[in-house]
């Protein structure tokens, strides 16, 4: 098992860190897309943008990722950091 720590922007003065644990043959991308499904099920709406506020040119490709299984938007503000914890 591996567990990777997560950093990503709150759009405020502090960011969220999460931990997410993986299987030993998962990768960065796994523990991203079970992260963003964890904020999905847990109802974190204000974490994600829609595909027509991307579409509107107002959030550069810098200010957010895609994963999860649904393919949401991940909105990190800039700040999106993603290592294997020690």
């Amino acid at each position: 098992m591996k567990t990777y720590k997560i950093t990503f922007g709150a759009g405020l003065a502090w960011t969220y860190i999460r931990h997410i644990d993986v299987e030993a043959y998962e990768s960065e991308q796994d523990a991203l897309d079970k992260q963003i499904d964890q904020l999905e099920k847990d109802g974190d709406e204000g974490c994600f943008l829609t595909r027509e506020q991307i579409e509107s040119g107002d959030y550069g490709e810098d200010m957010y990722i895609i994963g999860g299984k649904h393919g949401r938007y991940l909105h990190h503000h800039g700040i999106f950091k993603i290592e294997e914890a020690t």
